[in-house]
């Protein structure tokens, strides 16, 4: 390859060489965080702890952890969570949580967007990227994105990118990703908010509750897409065809 070439491509792809290696920074960056404080992200207390060594930045850091859990997908959401609840409460720690990961989703739509689609296949196994996309087809996607956000147990990390790589608008999964994430988000800060005052019949059946609903998403998720989606369908034909005799 010529000299002239290698500029030229350099000038086309400026952009995209830029925010490839601030990608690549800030994951060798994590990396050598979640090396070193591997342990606090499986215990909320720890996590705590650590957070609110950095004083009047805690939040910061803590928003910048949320974004990364879900640009990277190594650290357990759920910890990350439980931890919101655990500094800030319910309400807060919900409200933190939620901004950090819809950012977080929106770094990795950007990334998809930026780096183009072959990207995704790089990034996300080719089990995940079929499984996603399958459910992508069952309807609506903003319905489908807002289900799959909404039912515990099947990965949403990964859908960003997989959105990112289609031709779903942003708003539209923003919009539909953020909703979904509500209902789980405050039950873990809640479980968060909970864990250091003692009351553990109320722990006991948020926990539960979580665990048995991840289960019964994660062995019986898409069948529960399916059906789901399938009874939508169905209702949506009985509508037209009623639309249809009344004309």
């Amino acid at each position: 390859m010529s000299k002239y070439m290698i500029k030229n491509i350099l000038k086309e792809k400026k952009g995209e060489i830029i925010l490839g290696l601030i990608f690549l920074i800030l994951i060798g960056v994590s990396y050598l965080y979640f090396k070193k404080y591997y342990g606090f992200f499986h215990s909320p207390e720890k996590m705590k702890e650590w957070i609110l060594s950095y004083g009047n930045y805690s939040v910061v850091i803590f928003l910048l952890i949320q974004m990364f859990q879900v640009v990277i997908f190594v650290i357990p959401g759920e910890v990350t969570q439980i931890a919101g609840g655990v500094l800030y409460g319910t309400l807060y720690g919900a409200i933190l949580s939620l901004v950090g990961i819809s950012i977080g989703s929106s770094i990795c739509f950007g990334l998809v967007k930026a780096f183009g689609k072959e990207w995704v296949d790089k990034v996300i196994s080719g089990k995940d990227l079929k499984f996603i996309k399958k459910m992508l087809d069952l309807g609506s996607k903003k319905n489908v994105i807002f289900a799959i956000h909404v039912i515990p147990g099947i990965p949403k990390d990964i859908i960003a990118y997989i959105c990112g790589a289609s031709n779903i608008r942003f708003r539209d999964y923003f919009i539909a990703s953020t909703l979904g994430r509500i209902p789980g988000i405050v039950m873990s800060a809640l479980f968060g908010a909970n864990l250091m005052t003692g009351n553990y019949v109320l722990l006991i059946v948020i926990a539960v509750s979580m665990t048995l609903l991840f289960v019964i998403g994660f062995f019986k998720g898409e069948v529960i897409m399916k059906r789901l989606f399938k009874r939508r369908k169905q209702e949506d034909s009985t509508q037209v065809e009623r639309q249809r005799e009344h004309v």
